[in-house]
């Protein structure tokens, strides 16, 4: 308002007079004019409030809305009253607010006096808002690293959504396989604006675990029957083949053969088929898997070893004779033949001299020899000295004299010419026992079969005795 005020003058001395007795002047006191004010978030500078000052505020866990003034000048202005108003005039509260629709706003202030700690009203503040309720700022999609592992993943938000908040996934929600992946949500909810979230999903390739997958070189005896290590009932079984994680196979070549010291390459041809000699053989394993989502397994080495098969002598038997002088040449052969000694003059009438014949073999089951194996017949006489070796590989022709007593016994070479015809490679007179006496006969034994051997000291004896027949 405005205010007149007089000052009087008076002399304290009676007996003057003052030229001037009284003085007038006005107060003049005007109603405020400044506009409240906030600081700026930006510049951090103070600037009149304008509307975008006014911020909608929606709790997350109840979704409440309330009105905040953002960046209001402490200790300088208060709010006393807001109030909104929609385009019909009739009063709005702000939890009823929708989404981008304008609102007229009417805010009384009240001004602080930081000096006399007056308060002052000013002046109400009108205007026209528009509200766009919006999710947090903050709010995002977190990107996210996994290593594959055959189940689906997504992303996540960072925080709390709203309660109603609905989500749509235009990239899809979840992945199982390797690769990026780029995920979209949109977030919406009843009066609050749309908000796009974007993020990426990376599956990388995972590693299987081979622990459990021991490899091991292996040795095995040759038996004549074709090995197949990942068989269990083709013993030696080989247990690389065993513990393999779920979805890995396992396939193998003969990569390598060694001669001598030297590995040399093993024929392509023969690289699928288990070897079927004895030898040493490395073996390289590959290993088929899942190529997009694990990351390879490498191949792996083995040695496999197989040794000369030992031929099972166990049965052959070679017993001692005793028979009286003929005359004529004697054979022994180890038990289970037609004839366990041959005296050749007892069966003069059956035998051709000019067939060969075969060196009698076991027949009976119980003492068959092996098929892969030979005899070799040594006759030593009493002194210890060699008189005869049969080979019995070797075919024999009996020459019998007039008398019908054998004369002679030849053992013969018998080959094929490349028509397939039977021919004789060589004769050897055979000096056979005859005489009455007592011999030593040694039966030792050969393998026809190079992936056979025989055991050590598998000779066996037997004594041949020829007695002067009986008066």
């Amino acid at each position: 308002g405005e205010y007149k005020v007089t000052a009087r003058f008076s002399d304290s001395n009676p007996n003057e007079e003052l030229d001037i007795t009284e003085l007038e002047a006005f107060l003049i006191i005007n109603k405020i004019i400044e506009s409240p004010q906030v600081i700026d978030a930006d510049s951090g500078e103070k600037r009149d409030f304008e509307s975008k000052d006014l911020q909608l505020t929606v709790e997350p866990t109840t979704g409440n809305k309330r009105i905040d003034i953002v960046g209001l000048v402490p200790d300088k202005y208060e709010v006393v009253s807001i109030r909104y108003t929609n385009n019909a005039g009739i009063y709005v509260d702000v939890n009823d607010f929708c989404d981008n629709v304008a609102y007229d706003y009417n805010i009384v202030f009240k001004f602080v006096d930081e000096v006399e700690q007056a308060s002052i009203s000013i002046p109400p503040i009108s205007g026209t808002v528009k509200y766009s309720i919006g999710f947090e700022e903050d709010i995002r999609l977190d990107d996210l690293t996994v290593v594959y592992d055959g189940k689906p993943h997504g992303l996540s938000v960072n925080k709390e959504l709203p309660v109603g908040t609905k989500v749509e996934y235009p990239d899809g929600e979840e992945f199982i396989g390797v690769g990026i992946y780029p995920i979209t949500w949109v977030l919406s909810k009843d009066t609050y604006a749309s908000k796009t979230l974007v993020g990426n999903l990376k599956i990388t390739r995972a590693t299987y675990d081979m622990s459990a997958v021991v490899v091991e070189d292996l040795t095995m005896t040759y038996d004549g029957n074709p090995y197949s290590p990942e068989n269990p009932a083709s013993p030696p079984y080989n247990s690389t083949f065993d513990n393999l994680p779920t979805g890995v196979s396992v396939s193998r070549i003969i990569s390598k053969i060694k001669v001598g010291e030297t590995w040399n390459d093993y024929s392509d041809s023969q690289q699928n088929t288990y070897p079927d000699i004895p030898g040493e053989y490395q073996v390289t394993l590959s290993y088929e898997s899942d190529p997009d989502n694990y990351n390879p397994i490498p191949n792996v080495e083995y040695i496999l070893t197989i040794t000369t098969g030992t031929v099972d002598l166990s049965n052959v038997k070679f017993e001692d004779l005793t028979i009286e002088k003929t005359g004529g040449y004697f054979l022994m052969s180890i038990k289970g033949t037609p004839y366990m000694a041959s005296g050749i003059p007892q069966f003069a009438a059956e035998i051709d001299p000019t067939a060969y014949y075969s060196y009698p073999v076991p027949t009976e089951e119980e003492y068959k020899l092996p098929e892969k194996v030979y005899v070799t017949y040594t006759y030593k006489d009493s002194n210890g000295n060699v008189i005869a070796t049969v080979d019995t590989t070797k075919k024999f022709k009996v020459v019998i004299d007039s008398s019908g007593k054998c004369t002679k016994v030849n053992m013969t070479d018998i080959g094929f010419d490349d028509q397939g015809i039977e021919v004789i490679n060589s004769d050897v007179e055979l000096v056979l026992p005859k005489e009455a006496g007592t011999y030593t006969v040694i039966a030792s034994f050969t393998s026809t079969d190079n992936n056979y051997a025989v055991p050590e000291n598998s000779a066996i004896t037997a004594t041949l005795t020829i007695t002067e027949p009986q008066a």
